[in-house]
């Protein structure tokens, strides 16, 4: 199996000919809308008020005055040195805020963020959810909701589940680095306050800056391009092996190992497919005078139309995966050939 040639032009070949034969032979509109509003499915997923940019000291012509300068660096070391209030209360002192219209701020951005992490929740359970529907209905050529939405219960709570706290980690991730960064700007703009004009910003904090922004860009490619994977090889993957979210990962931490280099090839070769189909929508875009813009933008409407691209791409996975990790075919079976007949017992003789 080593030795095994892996050819990605027979994945994409494939899966071309799975995505004609599922939405154009024969085509049907009722499983355009049905495996349509699967693909809908997978998609799912203001301005404070205030002049704040007027608060942070800006630079003044040579000959103008200066005491708006000294003013705005006094303000500035008040809201980051000052110790007659909790920070957000000086701020809003600075600013011109009440206390009143601050606690509502707070507590307004805070319910929208609750309700938009609620809605996150919701939509990505029924992603996961739809992600085995729209799979199981490609490869057996079907176009069903209920049977599968109850089928693949199981599975698609264990990928939710796991995405949820893959996210999670991704979120801590990014708020550690976001914090140490703000500390560290943080650190410099309190010593700027505090002289009342700028300061050096520093060769330890440029380079702690620019060693934060290179392992967090290294640290975000490299997660970016493991979970890119999770709708190719992932979900294929707990697909055809019915196991969970851990197991699927197993797995396809597998297929890293043994073909890490056709995996980087994939992925290269399908950012040039899909800036393909990018380049080709605009094209049609403008021919049709924008009408197909308006179609895509409405929300059903453009995943109908969107079809063919998905159920190209999610075939583009599970051929990856039968490429990459063949299902083991029994052998063939052997009829038993027939036993020869024994010869009839000759009868006594008469005579």
């Amino acid at each position: 199996m080593a030795d095994r040639h892996i050819s990605l032009d027979r994945v994409l070949t494939s899966a071309w000919k799975s995505m004609v034969r599922i939405c154009f032979k024969p085509f049907s509109l009722e499983r355009w809308l049905a495996l349509g509003f699967c693909c809908w499915m997978l998609s799912l997923g203001g301005e404070a008020g205030g002049n704040v940019g007027n608060f942070f000291p800006r630079p003044t012509p040579p000959n103008a005055s200066g005491q708006t300068a000294a003013r705005n660096w006094e303000r500035l070391d008040h809201v980051l040195n000052g110790n007659d209030a909790p920070f957000l209360h000086r701020l809003a002192a600075e600013i011109g805020i009440q206390d009143s219209t601050l606690n509502i701020w707070i507590a307004g951005i805070a319910g929208f963020l609750v309700l938009v992490l609620v809605l996150v929740i919701v939509f990505s359970w029924l992603r996961s959810r739809f992600e085995f529907i729209f799979l199981d209905n490609l490869v057996n050529d079907r176009h069903e909701i209920k049977r599968p939405w109850r089928e693949f219960k199981a599975l698609g709570d264990s990928y939710f589940v796991g995405s949820l706290i893959f996210v999670l980690l991704l979120l801590a991730f990014n708020l550690l680095v976001t914090g140490t960064g703000a500390g560290i700007v943080c650190s410099w703009l309190s010593e700027c306050a505090a002289a009342r004009r700028l300061t050096e910003f520093g060769g330890v904090r440029f380079l702690w800056t620019i060693l934060l922004i290179a392992g967090w860009f290294a640290v975000s490619c490299a997660i970016g391009l493991y979970v890119w994977f999770f709708f190719y090889l992932l979900v294929p993957i707990m697909y055809r092996e019915q196991v969970g979210f851990v197991g699927g990962l197993r797995r396809m931490n597998g297929i890293f190992r043994r073909h890490f280099g056709s995996c980087l090839l994939f992925w290269l070769v399908m950012l040039v497919v899909q800036f393909g189909f990018g380049l080709a929508v605009l094209v049609l875009g403008l021919a049709s005078c924008c009408l197909l813009f308006i179609l895509l933008s409405l929300p059903f409407v453009g995943a109908v139309l969107m079809l063919p691209y998905w159920a190209f791409l999610r075939m583009a996975g599970v051929e990856l995966l039968e490429e990459l990790d063949p299902r083991p075919q029994p052998p063939p079976t052997t009829e038993p050939e027939p036993e020869a007949a024994e010869p009839a017992a000759e009868a006594p003789s008469a005579y």
